[in-house]
């Protein structure tokens, strides 16, 4: 995360210019996550240890390449997986343990979803009144670049979408404010 506050300079002689230009001040928030850890799981109960066991995990063809395109899929028809769910010969990287069982694979948390990046800024400057009094002008712009976070890929297994990143969240909002103090 970075975050920088600056005090936009400004003098003149001029006590009007001084007063509406002099005294800004323009905010800045940058937030940058990696993707959260993600795990291809059913919740079928698959090792017969009765309901309400939680979800388990899938077995991965030893030696698959899990490394999709990293694109964002506009339709489930297209090509671009986040992750590989079959491998190249057509078959499919994850399959169920055998009934009764659970995999002994060490697979949990293999994958990461797609990183967030939030970028947001503020504009602001405090005009003195009367005595004591100000009145306080705010300007801010959430998601300013208008830049999208893609959400987390499909990790259901017997989805269309398996392993495809098909929404996006975030747009830019912008807001002003008024504050009077006294």
């Amino acid at each position: 995360m970075l975050n920088a506050v600056y005090q936009i300079p400004f003098k003149s002689s001029n006590r009007l210019f001084t007063e509406a230009l002099g005294g800004w001040q323009f905010a800045q928030v940058y937030q940058f996550q990696s993707g959260a850890p993600l795990s291809i799981a059913t919740s079928k109960d698959i090792a017969g240890v009765g309901p309400g066991s939680g979800a388990q995990l899938l077995q991965i063809t030893p030696g698959a390449s899990l490394k999709g395109n990293g694109k964002f899929s506009n339709l489930n028809t297209d090509s671009n997986q986040w992750f590989n769910v079959t491998n190249g010969d057509g078959s499919a990287i994850f399959t169920t343990p055998t009934a009764g069982t659970f995999t002994t694979q060490k697979n949990r948390n293999i994958l990461r979803a797609p990183g967030q990046d939030y970028f947001n800024a503020s504009l602001q400057k405090a005009f003195s009144t009367f005595e004591r009094q100000s009145l306080n002008f705010r300007f801010d712009a959430f998601d300013f670049l208008n830049h999208p976070s893609w959400n987390a890929p499909d990790t259901t297994y017997t989805d269309a979408t398996f392993g495809m990143v098909t929404s996006k969240n975030g747009q830019r909002a912008m807001q002003a404010s008024l504050r009077y103090s006294f």
